[in-house]
């Protein structure tokens, strides 16, 4: 019954940037607002409560929490990079949840044990159909480098070359010394680990 009620929060188009979200920590205001901002430049937010979704875990590589800006949006935000409103529309509900969820913790289950573990955060990026990344925002990064950051977000995407062929989203993470973004290759990481 949940997921035909949770459905008709899920828009689709051009102009949607979704949230999904563990819904025991964000709160119908927090929402309202989140909308609110949005709407005021002409953007909807899609949204999913995945309280009680049970995922396989990949570790390091999963986002819990987390905003998707659609690849229309993203085109358009790197023709304007510099001084851009819906940028900075974007950057305030990334730090207002950011603030809420950067010191929570979710269980972790396998077959073996129950743990808790920080729930990550970030933003993902899909600039077209084979190349995407997915950029955490870790909890124990203290606010002024997040919004470093984050400023620096559009610049790293604006860099980056497209894959001919489909690949799985790359984890993108924040040098807590340099302040800048490093990709690490999902699928090579993977790949390694499965090989100890």
């Amino acid at each position: 019954m949940k997921d035909k009620f949770e459905n008709k929060f899920i828009k689709r188009g051009t102009n949607v940037i979704h949230f999904e979200y563990l819904g025991s920590l964000i709160s119908e205001d927090d929402i309202l607002e989140l909308e609110q901002k949005l709407h005021v430049h002409n953007l909807e937010l899609s949204r999913f409560d995945t309280d009680g979704v049970i995922y396989a875990s990949m570790d390091n590589f999963q986002l819990v929490t987390y905003f998707v800006i659609s690849q229309p949006i993203i085109n358009e935000l790197l023709k304007n990079i510099g001084v851009n409103i819906v940028w900075e529309t974007i950057k305030y509900i990334v730090l207002k949840i950011w603030k809420k969820v950067k010191t929570k913790q979710v269980a972790n289950l396998t077959s073996k044990q129950k743990t808790q573990k920080e729930i990550s955060f970030g933003i993902k990026v899909k600039l077209d159909k084979n190349t995407s990344f997915n950029f955490k925002l870790d909890g124990d990064i203290d606010d002024s480098t997040i919004e470093n950051s984050l400023d620096k977000i559009l610049d790293f995407i604006n860099k980056q070359k497209l894959n001919k062929e489909f690949k799985h989203a790359d984890m993108v993470c924040i040098d807590k010394k340099t302040k800048n973004w490093y990709k690490i290759d999902t699928e090579e990481e993977l790949s390694r680990r499965n090989k100890k």
